[in-house]
């Protein structure tokens, strides 16, 4: 991004309003701070105080666990203080990461071609949004994984506008392998997009790769060949440093894992538990009824959740994690197997809880102040994603917007990775946080486009006139 003054202008516009909303937010919400729903903070304290990755399931004690993914945690470890996470620190961090999301969502935008003022849009989209500015407030990887979603995509947005080198794809390997190890999920948009970029090499002589490539860089936009006109043996050679250099950061936690759990895991031991939660006989039933009441599914499958941990108890009290996976997953299967047509139902209900306006758990018997929160939110998402689906249509078939395409590349492969993993697995609107960057660009372009119309039309009428 080449800096200029209106650049500069809109970029302080976007950091001033979205960093006075997340600084406000955090400080009103900053006792969510002290829950701890998916053991950070516990790993966090055991890691500075007791050397050990570890936490504990139960009444058991305290083991080395592969359960949650690294990064996070880690960084937490160093704002312990006299053997306690200082929360004012996470506070602070989930503050600056919010402001780097906000830069970086700035920049991603102006890579995909939209003005210094849309720009400012897209970022302060990014900076209000509900979700993160409710994940700003609890020690979860939201705010973190939706940073490194945000400099992936400007990133790699980037590069693929420009003359891109075996280092790009390197550093851009470093990227995907770093945010792996916040959320595993970004292990699937790394191949997903070295995939797709030598498959098309592979196939660069048929036709219609041909002609995908033309729609997809459009002449005006591109400031070189296709991806795909690249010669195969480059392209490989790239797409091989790309993946050296996410096994290398990868390494040292599949090593771990190795040592301390038995596998070298690249991705954590919670899986089997995240498959099961979407697919067990209990919510497959809850379906089936009206769905008066929201289905919570830690308290009805805690028997359950119990009975696998003592299945998966080793004699000095510490639980077997690779064991308890498995055993998940075993009863995620069979369930499966046996309820076919459910199974396909459920995963449309986990379509549509990914890309939700409101919370699957909203409830009117909630307080005033968080119904109101809760359709103030829906009211929001509803009218963004309104916008980002006129964008999207835009994008797609209006010849005005082919700047815009190169948007797509790494765009949808992210989408397409993280909508894919929760077609099996558990999903809720939290799981689209990363994703954010994406939807306000789209917003920002049907916005435009919708602007656009309106002021073609006033043009019309009054030369008319």
């Amino acid at each position: 991004m080449q800096p200029s003054d209106p650049i500069k202008k809109a970029l302080m516009i976007a950091l001033l309003v979205g960093g006075c909303v997340r600084l406000a937010f955090l400080i009103l919400f900053s006792s969510n701070l002290q829950a701890d729903p998916d053991a950070y903070r516990q790993i966090s304290e055991n890691v500075a105080t007791m050397g050990v990755f570890g936490q504990s399931f139960g009444d058991g004690p305290i083991q080395p666990t592969a359960f949650r993914p690294p990064l996070y945690p880690l960084i937490l470890s160093g704002f312990v203080v006299n053997q306690n996470l200082s929360l004012t620190l996470v506070a602070g961090f989930h503050f600056l990461l919010g402001l780097g999301t906000i830069y970086f969502g700035f920049v991603f935008a102006r890579c995909v071609g939209i003005k210094p003022l849309g720009c400012a849009g897209v970022a302060i989209l990014v900076a209000v949004d509900p979700i993160l500015l409710q994940q700003s407030s609890l020690v979860m990887t939201e705010t973190f994984a939706t940073f490194l979603a945000t400099a992936c995509l400007a990133y790699s947005t980037q590069i693929f506008q420009a003359t891109f080198t075996t280092r790009h794809f390197f550093v851009l390997g470093i990227l995907a392998g770093v945010s792996s190890l916040c959320r595993p999920t970004f292990v699937i948009w790394g191949g997903l997009l070295l995939s797709s970029i030598v498959i098309s090499a592979i196939f660069s002589n048929f036709n219609f790769t041909r002609r995908f490539s033309r729609w997809f860089f459009s002449e005006t936009d591109r400031t070189q060949p296709p991806v795909q006109s690249h010669p195969l043996r480059q392209r490989l050679i790239q797409a091989t440093w790309f993946g050296i250099a996410i096994l290398l950061v990868l390494s040292p936690w599949m090593l771990r894992n190795h040592l301390e759990i038995g596998k070298p895991i690249f991705a954590t031991t919670h899986g089997g538990y995240t498959l099961y939660l979407g697919n067990n006989d209990c919510f497959y039933d809850y379906l089936k009824t009206e769905q008066t009441e929201a289905w919570n599914g830690e308290a009805e499958l805690r028997n359950v959740v119990l009975n696998i941990r003592t299945e998966s108890q080793k004699p000095d009290g510490t639980v077997d994690e690779l064991k308890k996976d498995q055993l998940y997953y075993r009863r995620s299967i069979a369930t499966i197997q046996r309820r076919p047509t459910m199974f396909l139902y459920s995963t449309w209900v986990r379509i549509v809880r990914f890309w939700s306006v409101m919370p699957s758990n909203a409830s009117a018997n909630e307080s005033k102040l968080k119904w109101a929160i809760q359709m103030g939110s829906a009211v929001w998402y509803a009218t963004l994603f309104l916008a980002a689906g006129t964008g999207l249509l835009a994008i797609l078939f209006a010849s005005q917007t082919q700047p815009f395409r190169n948007v797509l590349f790494g765009s949808a492969t992210m989408v397409m990775a993280f909508q894919g993993l929760h077609l099996v697995y558990w999903s809720n609107m939290r799981m689209r946080a990363p994703l954010t960057a994406i939807i306000a660009v789209l917003a920002i372009v049907g916005i435009q486009v919708l602007l656009s119309c309106v002021q073609r039309r006033r043009i019309s009428q009054a030369s008319s006139a």
